[in-house]
């Protein structure tokens, strides 16, 4: 039996309001993962990615669009996979 190429989900991260809690992950599709890590660009001024599960958190600070490069290292002799994702942070909305 033969593994799947990692790979880093592609789908869109969903856009965070300045100074809103954003949280959020980026996945792969082998459980080989071992560490994550933006290896291009930067995420957001605020938001960390947790280099052990994918997930992206924290409170952004500034109105921006961001793209970053996010690298899963693999085990088990697969190789990486890697993805850019787009951040656009806009801004909070004032409640009515």
């Amino acid at each position: 039996m033969v593994a799947p190429e990692p790979k880093l989900g592609t789908a869109p991260l969903p856009a965070p309001h300045d100074g809103d809690l954003y949280e959020t992950r980026v996945t792969t599709n082998t459980p080989a993962t071992v560490r994550y890590e933006v290896t291009g660009g930067a995420l957001p001024k605020g938001p960390r990615l947790n280099k052990d599960t994918g997930g992206i958190t924290g409170v952004p600070e500034d109105e921006t669009k961001a793209e970053c490069t996010v690298t899963a290292r693999n085990t088990d002799g697969l190789p990486d996979a890697r993805a850019t994702y787009t951040i656009t942070v806009r801004p909070l909305t004032p409640a009515r």
